[in-house]
């Protein structure tokens, strides 16, 4: 496995032992995307990069993915906006 790949998968699972620890041991309403964030030793922004809520990262449902680079969201809006145009 690619070293860029592995620190992707590290990373993602760092994210969700420390969602899930802060889940179980703060409870739901006091664990937020900053403590996670905090707790993981990361950005939100990377948080964000990983997961779309902060019960994601706690459950760990969503399977770990690339981060979507800023010109790969802005031609996922232009192409949403562009369709949009074309249907409406």
């Amino acid at each position: 496995m690619p070293l860029r790949e592995r620190n992707r998968l590290e990373t993602w699972a760092l994210i969700h032992d420390k969602a899930s620890g802060l889940a179980l041991d703060e409870g739901l309403a006091k664990t937020t995307v900053e403590a996670i964030a905090d707790a993981a030793g990361i950005s939100k922004r990377t948080f964000f990069n990983y997961f779309a809520t902060k019960e994601d990262a706690i459950m760990g449902t969503q399977p770990p993915r690339s981060p979507m680079r800023p010109w790969q969201r802005s031609m996922q809006t232009a192409t949403a906006i562009s369709l949009a145009a074309l249907s409406g």
